[in-house]
């Protein structure tokens, strides 16, 4: 796949800090992933930036979505 001039080079920095740091990205579909779309979906309309430190902050939503998983 060629990559969007316009995004080429953060492609390929981006690349290389994960070569010399020995990361390993994969993608993820939403539907596996069900807490994360949650609470994307949650943030829509919130003008504020919330941090959830604790799985008791967490929405209950998001709660009962991780305890299925």
């Amino acid at each position: 796949m060629e990559t969007p001039w316009r995004i080429k080079d953060m492609i390929q920095e981006t690349m290389k800090i994960v070569e010399d740091h020995g990361y390993h990205i994969s993608h993820c579909f939403r539907e596996a992933n069900k807490p994360a779309d949650k609470l994307a979906s949650l943030s829509h309309g919130v003008e504020e930036i919330h941090v959830f430190n604790s799985f008791s902050s967490l929405p209950k939503q998001v709660k009962g979505l991780i305890n299925m998983d």
